[in-house]
């Protein structure tokens, strides 16, 4: 594609549906300046999916909130789902880890 398209930016996400989990395997190339990264964060999952009708028993997350308080931001940097997409236990810091990591370059 950059043969022919060598400016155009191009849009990339990591597996799983573009999960924020496998974010750390995502290898673009260091010459690569042109790349847009997308991901899904869906924790804590009781919250996006409340009253999703492809998941079963929602109905009773419906009316949760998130107000962003500290405990809150705690629990979701602890996120033991898939091994924890955050899991790392620091304490919230702005960015996962995995998008850290691209602002390391």
């Amino acid at each position: 594609m950059r043969k022919s398209n060598p400016y155009r930016p191009v849009i990339i996400g990591p597996g799983s549906w573009n999960s924020i989990n496998p974010l750390d395997a995502l290898r673009i190339p260091p010459e690569e300046h042109r790349v847009i990264v997308t991901v899904h964060f869906y924790e804590p999952l009781e919250f996006p999916h409340q009253g999703a009708s492809w998941v079963t028993d929602t109905e009773k997350w419906k009316d949760r909130h998130w107000t962003g308080s500290d405990d809150e931001k705690t629990t979701l940097c602890n996120s033991p789902r898939e091994g924890g997409a955050l899991g790392t236990g620091e304490k919230p810091s702005g960015f996962p880890r995995g998008i850290r990591r691209l602002f390391q370059r």
